[in-house]
């Protein structure tokens, strides 16, 4: 694994990650209470659901874990934050 170097504290204080991690939690949240919206009134009103439901249950399921994996990107790689040499080695 590569050598982290110690950072600048004016560099440090630049850190993004936990923007980042709000903004995807948040419309991670979001999109999860659309999508339980969206099913509630599909089982009220028309009493069924169809194949696009079920596409949309799948996407939703298979989505959840991408705040997880957010944060650990952000804790590990410090996601959000590049310094030149980061960005001349190339990701991570």
């Amino acid at each position: 694994m590569a050598e982290q170097a110690t950072l600048p504290p004016e560099i440090a204080a630049q850190d993004k990650g936990p923007g980042i991690l709000a903004a995807i939690i948040t419309v991670s949240i979001i999109s999860t209470l659309f999508v339980a919206g969206r099913l509630f009134v599909r089982i009220k009103i028309m009493k069924k659901l169809y194949l696009d439901d079920y596409f949309i249950i799948l996407s939703t399921v298979s989505a959840l874990p991408l705040p997880t994996s957010a944060l650990c990107m952000t804790a590990e790689y410090r996601a959000g934050f590049l310094t030149r040499n980061r960005f001349a080695a190339g990701w991570p």
